[in-house]
């Protein structure tokens, strides 16, 4: 079951004043339910809608409002998704079904839906980065998340992700942000992070999940 968005939240999501939302309520265009004493539009439902008008769903701080950049944390954002080691797959396809599994999403996200999106988007291109990493993600941001998550995977085989140097990627980071804007700073972070020898070292070896975290203090992943 998705999230029920009131109107003030499909309105910005549709990046239309709200008088212009609940008009179109009133003409019929946009159909609101009731759901547990609330009334509003289920996310999934305002998805298909928009999709059908060729509308892309953006938060109002993605286009100049307010915006939640100085919040994005690398760190903070792998302990929320966690770290799982020994991950046993034998496709790419194989292992982003049991990532979606392990990932740790609010009730709303539809899993099966998020899977589609990240095959689509690796079927488009590789997200391997190159030396042993690969960073999957959907192509749009997930609406239904308060906060980026980032999972990281460590796989017992290494798998070919297609990269462009042709090395099988040992380590994967899921990457799932509510907005562009943290995504892209996420993935700047994760860059930085991953741009030093010593650190990439330091994942080859890692143990644990208390290791990883500390890998990633001293590593430069928790700058924002």
């Amino acid at each position: 079951m998705s999230r029920m968005l009131s109107p003030e939240e499909a309105a910005d999501l549709l990046g239309v004043p709200l008088d212009t939302f609940l008009r179109w309520v009133r003409q019929g265009k946009i159909l609101l339910k009731e759901r547990n004493g609330k009334t509003g539009i289920p996310y999934r439902e305002l998805e298909q809608w928009a999709r059908e008008r060729h509308i892309h769903l953006e938060p109002r701080r993605e286009r100049g409002g307010h915006t939640r950049d100085e919040e994005v944390n690398l760190l903070d954002a792998c302990r929320r998704g966690g770290v799982f080691f020994g991950v046993k797959a034998s496709s790419v396809e194989d292992f982003l079904a049991r990532a979606v599994e392990l990932v740790p999403l609010p009730p709303e996200v539809d899993r099966e839906n998020l899977l589609d999106r990240l095959l689509q988007r690796e079927h488009m291109a590789s997200t391997a980065l190159g030396e042993g990493v690969a960073v999957p993600h959907p192509r749009k941001p997930l609406a239904e998340l308060e906060k980026p998550i980032v999972s990281t995977f460590f796989l017992a085989e290494p798998l070919d992700f297609r990269a462009m140097d042709g090395k099988p990627v040992r380590v994967v980071f899921l990457m799932l942000s509510p907005s562009t804007r943290e995504h892209l700073k996420l993935l700047s972070q994760l860059a930085f992070f991953l741009q030093s020898p010593a650190a990439r070292a330091a994942l080859d070896q890692c143990g644990s999940e208390e290791e990883f975290f500390r890998i990633l203090e001293t590593s430069g992943g928790e700058q924002t």
